[in-house]
């Protein structure tokens, strides 16, 4: 989550706070489309930035003895990595959305950290009041969708809450990038 924090809004805010994007505006390539690549590709590095963490958790996991605990599964290493990619797409989408909106890449960094780390889990608190209410929180809604049993909520709520989570503010920043001057 972190990384995706800072790469995410770093990818989002860094070609409007150098003043890079006038110049890639001016080749003709429509501005929504030189923003829409951002998200995808800091997903990208995100993901392949924690494999190799992912990778060395599986060979411990599977060689480490578990005194007495149940061994990890197959099943179970491919909801990890089926994991590790939800996170990285949406956790990362809603950075760029936040580094594009802000233009600027250390302030965008603080509030996606906060917002990874604080506000999803006082979004969380809301379950208190309405247990339908907690479902609308973006870790809770990845939970379901990972297969997590203590998750609440439907799987098409979830995927719906997800969405929301990153598409929302993704289309507020493309609209920014397609409405500012450079």
């Amino acid at each position: 989550v972190v990384t995706a924090a800072v790469i995410g809004a770093r990818a989002g805010a860094y070609d409007q706070e150098t003043g890079l994007f006038r110049y890639w505006a001016m080749t003709g390539v429509p501005r929504i489309s030189l923003f829409s690549v951002r998200a995808p590709a800091a997903a990208t590095i995100v993901f392949v930035t924690a494999i190799p963490a992912a990778i060395l958790a599986i060979v411990l996991a599977l060689v480490l003895p578990t005194h007495g605990g149940p061994d990890l599964s197959w099943g179970e290493v491919g909801q990890n990595i089926w994991w590790l990619l939800l996170a990285a797409v949406f956790w990362t989408a809603l950075s760029v959305a936040i580094g594009a909106l802000l233009g600027g890449s250390g302030g965008a960094i603080a509030i996606a950290l906060v917002v990874a780390l604080l506000g999803d889990q006082l979004v969380s608190l809301l379950g208190l009041i309405d247990d339908s209410l907690g479902a609308i929180a973006l870790s809770n809604a990845l939970s379901v969708l990972r297969g997590t049993e203590s998750a609440e909520g439907s799987v098409l709520v979830a995927v719906v809450v997800a969405l929301a989570w990153a598409l929302i503010p993704l289309a507020a920043a493309a609209l920014r990038v397609e409405r500012t001057e450079y």
